[in-house]
């Protein structure tokens, strides 16, 4: 397989993946999306103290792993933002620099983010796909692995989503 089709290829799966979690983002409404599967799940709110505070503060807090759907898709917004600035751009974006919009803005934010991050993936030659870039975590990791982890990072969350939705729905009829 040459190089090109690897690019089209991947850039086609980061791109079915967002046309397939559209519908389904499209129908949350903001109760669904701020609902809290448990008492200590993670929200909105854990994201911007996260982002102020950094990780230290956030070892101390006794959050469930669970969160909220919103939550969810402002992290997915703010890796590939992460991601696109450590690749494509200044590499000197910080947590604490990214936006943390409510619902349903957050999915507005979302969208912006990956429109972004696929017109810069788009734009990769051929000998830019084996290159290695910088992450936000001070890897090098290859374009190539850079975009394989946030096709899988949005489908590993987007399964998510949809069985939070579905756990809401089933909770709401019973």
């Amino acid at each position: 397989m040459k190089m090109q089709e690897i690019i089209q290829t991947l850039v086609w799966q980061l791109e079915w993946q967002y046309k397939m979690m559209r519908p389904v983002l499209n129908d949350i409404s903001k109760e669904i999306a701020q609902w809290k599967p448990s008492p200590q799940a993670r929200t909105l709110k854990v994201i911007k103290e996260w982002s102020q505070k950094g990780n230290e503060w956030l070892s101390k807090q006794n959050f469930d792993p669970v969160s909220t759907i919103e939550y969810k898709i402002i992290h997915l917004a703010q890796c590939k933002q992460m991601y696109e600035n450590y690749a494509f751009g200044s590499k000197s974006l910080k947590w604490s620099d990214l936006e943390c919009p409510e619902w349903p803005s957050a999915f507005e934010y979302f969208s912006q983010t990956h429109v972004k991050l696929l017109e810069n993936i788009q734009s990769i030659n051929d000998d830019k796909l084996e290159e290695l870039s910088l992450t936000h975590f001070d890897e090098k990791w290859s374009f190539k692995h850079i975009i394989t982890v946030l096709i899988y990072h949005d489908a590993y969350h987007f399964g998510q989503i949809c069985t939070m939705k579905n756990y809401h729905q089933y909770i709401k009829s019973h």
